[in-house]
């Protein structure tokens, strides 16, 4: 009877630790999904409050009519510093949110 005791003991032991990793792994892959988020939806914000959307569309116009105009959007270096930090975690992410991820970020030059 001891011996199946310190078995169930030993079983439960390992199971709690697998249990923590789990749950740990877990609240890792919310956390970093969220900053993601934060960091790609202040990026959007940006891009809204700026214009860069109708000001590209008056370029491309501009284009059509012969305009030899440039369009330049300056960026700031470390607009994706979340990104950076975090993209050794996407594997904790579900594989097609890590590739949508990546494919947003690639939009900008680094």
């Amino acid at each position: 009877m001891e011996f199946w005791l310190t078995i169930l003991g030993a079983i439960l032991a390992i199971g709690g630790g697998f249990l923590a990793k789990a749950i740990e792994r877990r609240q890792d892959r919310k956390s970093l999904r969220a900053a993601l988020r934060a960091e790609i939806q202040a990026i959007l914000a940006i891009v809204e409050r700026r214009e860069y959307l109708p000001g590209l569309s008056r370029f491309v116009e501009a284009i059509r009519v012969g305009s030899p105009n440039f369009f330049e959007v300056r960026i700031g270096k470390d607009y994706d510093i979340v990104f950076r930090s975090n993209c050794d975690k996407l594997g904790l992410l579900p594989p097609e949110t890590a590739a949508r991820t990546v494919g947003f970020t690639t939009w900008f030059p680094p």
